[in-house]
């Protein structure tokens, strides 16, 4: 029986962009995953976790930072949701923001400067101005996922060169779900 794991991230568009990377990992397969949007500060999300730490057999939270101590944010969140080490739930605290994991793999600059659309934004917006001839809007977010993380292989479980936090979230999901 395939595990189930439940994904919250604070951008709604970024829930086509982790599908495609989840689907070039080949960890698509591996298990039955729930991807939804939710504010990590909000009582929907409160009430969303309550209710999966005991439906499904992992959890994780990838949340934006901008410019916060990911620490910080981690612990608030673990905090607020009454979250403790049996419920299965790791919180990744993305520095500054979702757009950062594309904007360092692309080679930009700036891809950490907080706030989002002071650095990793802007410097997307100039990549996909000379790339693309108009400048990057929020909905462009999966495709710039597909630009960037095209090179991902089933074949290479390493994921050398990738953010940090990037690494952290295949890694994690990796050990849970035992694949190699």
């Amino acid at each position: 029986m395939k595990k189930r794991v439940f994904i919250s991230l604070d951008d709604r568009r970024g829930v086509r962009a982790l599908e495609f990377l989840l689907q070039k990992t080949c960890l698509y397969d591996k298990a039955d995953f729930t991807i939804v949007s939710l504010g990590p500060c909000s009582s929907k999300m409160k009430r969303t976790l309550n209710a999966v730490v005991r439906e499904f057999d992992y959890v994780i939270v990838i949340t934006d930072t901008e410019g916060r101590d990911p620490r910080t944010v981690a612990r608030e969140i673990v905090e607020r949701h009454g979250l403790t080490a049996h419920h299965n739930v790791k919180v990744i605290p993305v520095s500054p923001c979702l757009e950062s994991w594309p904007c360092e793999a692309l080679g930009l600059k700036n891809c950490g400067l907080a706030p989002c659309r002071a650095g990793p934004t802007r410097s997307i917006s100039d990549y996909w101005m000379q790339r693309h001839g108009h400048l990057y809007e929020k909905r462009f977010l999966p495709d710039v996922f597909r630009e960037a993380f095209s090179a991902i292989t089933c074949g290479n479980p390493s994921f050398k060169g990738l953010p940090s936090t990037l690494r952290e979230f295949i890694e994690t999901l990796y050990a849970v779900l035992g694949a190699p």
